[in-house]
């Protein structure tokens, strides 16, 4: 359960994994945030709800094969290649399969789907969430006074399916080049790691306005 938010490179994983089965399983009217998975609770109701949806789409047998296209591509920061960070792709329109990816060096990733690697053809909304953890604070003596915590470094606004402007359109043959551009200033410092609420209203737009 920890895993979410866990150091390693498993924590993107489980985390994409788990916000893809939520996306496509949750009731109507909820919505999603980090904050969704705020509290160990909420992450036990969340894996839960996404194993029995999972275990209900794909049934005994296992997931049915869907006619997925080549889907990879880069995705960027600030103009700079973001690595580490989960992605998921909720299909616009009656789509019902949600895909997800992890970046890796250079920002590059590739979308699976199913149990596939490829997705199908579509245009898709975009989430990208990318956590930092921080250092335990110490007292005069050394000893730890607050444990570290996971911090959400990239841009909030993209972290929810209700307010991520980013999409990306894989094509009918398929896309080794698809891009995924977090627009610099968006919200962020992406200098220092922000926490899973909304940062403080300041005067003027971002770059990004909507």
């Amino acid at each position: 359960l920890v895993g979410l938010h866990h150091r390693d490179e498993q924590g993107p994983r489980l985390r994409a994994a788990v916000l893809s089965s939520f996306i496509l399983c949750r009731p109507s009217g909820v919505p999603f945030t980090p904050n969704s998975f705020g509290s160990m609770k909420d992450t036990i109701v969340v894996l839960v709800v996404s194993v029995g949806c999972a275990f209900t789409l794909s049934g005994c047998g296992g997931p049915e094969r869907i006619p997925v296209v080549p889907a990879s591509g880069t995705v960027t920061y600030s103009n700079l290649p973001l690595d580490g960070a989960t992605l998921v792709f909720a299909p616009e329109g009656d789509g019902k399969y949600v895909g997800s990816a992890i970046s890796v060096g250079g920002g590059e990733f590739e979308i699976q789907m199913n149990n596939q690697k490829g997705a199908l053809p579509g245009r898709y909304k975009v989430i990208v969430t990318k956590y930092v953890h921080t250092d335990p604070v110490l007292d005069s003596g050394g000893h730890e006074e607050s444990p570290g915590e996971s911090q959400l470094l990239t841009p909030y606004r993209y972290s929810r399916l209700e307010t991520t402007d980013l999409s990306v359109e894989v094509p009918d043959g398929g896309s080794t080049d698809l891009k995924i551009v977090v627009p610099e200033g968006s919200t962020n410092d992406p200098t220092k790691p922000q926490t899973g609420k909304p940062a403080a209203k300041k005067g003027g737009g971002g770059a990004h306005g909507g």
